[in-house]
């Protein structure tokens, strides 16, 4: 929390510092933003003895910079902290286990940003491009049922032999990156000068597996609210 204020406040000084800066008459060379992501997330699951159980409300917020490299065109930087949960569950050897879990990231997504000319008070703009996630936090819940036998099935370094519940930290069993790929788009409304505000849906679909040992990728649906300066 404390890198991503100083983040926060290095980049609105290097905003300042630059942000006076015209490559033409007709727009502004870097822009800085905030954002706030509320966002639905799900596990995608390919085994036959796993199974992901419905969506996850979480979020994210952050920073944002914008370099344009044209009046219509620009290279867009984001540093967030996101709060991705899901939830699964599996069959084996006879026991039923269920996982809740929420993984908190460090994302760092890295797209390209195309826009309209400014219509009414209004731009629209589409982006896509490249999310670097890294893990800071993984906690969960573990609901097991059915235990027939021993199995060697671990939480928190702890084998669990009999029925119940037990919550504790995940972060040995989930992978330290997640890479996904993100595409969205929405609208920026003029505030006057260099200042708007953003809304707008993006989807982050994860290519990499989430879960050790497990073929567990996560994605979600984000809506993008933010203000631009």
């Amino acid at each position: 929390m404390k890198n991503l204020v100083a983040f926060l406040i290095l980049a609105f000084i290097a905003f300042n510092s630059t942000a006076q800066e015209k490559s033409t008459p007709d727009f502004q060379k870097v822009n800085f933003g905030l954002r706030f992501n509320p966002l639905i997330s799900f596990l995608k699951v390919d085994s036959d003895t796993l199974e992901g159980t419905g969506p996850k409300l979480g979020f994210s917020y952050g920073a944002m910079l914008e370099f344009n490299l044209a009046e219509n065109y620009a290279v867009a930087f984001e540093l967030m902290l996101s709060q991705v949960p899901g939830s699964f569950k599996y069959t084996t050897s006879g026991i039923d286990s269920s996982v809740e879990m929420n993984v908190q990231y460090v994302e760092i997504p890295v797209m390209l940003k195309g826009k309209t000319n400014e219509i009414g008070y209004f731009t629209y703009f589409g982006h896509f491009g490249l999310d670097i996630g890294m893990r800071t936090v993984a906690k969960g819940d573990v609901l097991v049922k059915n235990v027939l036998k021993y199995e060697d099935i671990v939480l928190n370094g702890e084998e669990i032999i009999s029925d119940g519940e037990r919550t504790g930290v995940m972060a040995p069993d989930v992978r330290f990156f997640r890479l996904g790929l993100v595409i969205g788009a929405g609208a920026q409304y003029s505030l006057g000068g260099s200042t708007y505000l953003l809304g707008g849906l993006s989807f982050n679909n994860g290519f990499t597996n989430v879960v050790k040992e497990h073929p567990i990728k996560s994605a979600y649906v984000a809506l993008n609210l933010g203000v631009l300066f």
